[in-house]
């Protein structure tokens, strides 16, 4: 059984999320769109927005969503302002097929594209 990871690229902000689904090659299988995950309209509307986003990018492909094979890159409005990054960090969801540490989750501002700690 394929065990690579599944990339999954999130731009989010104030007004939606596109989300940019890849396998472990970086060849591109979906895209989707959901509702707004700027970090400044909250923590979880955000994780639930990415969530939503990523479950139709997964439809999209035609592939089963495995959150223990996926890796998120996250480029979000508000993730300049390190308590709502550390929020969102912190609230990461452990999705039920997700061991605690499996999805990995990187940020990026928007402002600059440099990654975030």
């Amino acid at each position: 059984m394929n065990k690579d990871p599944f990339l999954i690229g999130v731009d989010g902000g104030g007004t939606g999320t596109r989300i940019v689904l890849a396998d472990a090659q970086g060849r591109e299988l979906a895209q989707a769109a959901s509702g707004p995950s700027g970090l400044g309209l909250g923590v979880e509307r955000a994780w639930l927005a990415i969530a939503t986003g990523c479950e139709q990018a997964f439809a999209n492909a035609g592939v089963a969503l495995d959150w223990s094979r996926c890796v998120l890159g996250c480029g979000l409005a508000g993730v300049n302002n390190r308590d709502w990054r550390r929020r969102f960090s912190r609230r990461r969801p452990r999705w039920p097929d997700s061991p605690s540490k499996a999805m990995r989750t990187r940020h990026c501002s928007a402002r600059t594209g440099a990654p975030t700690a």
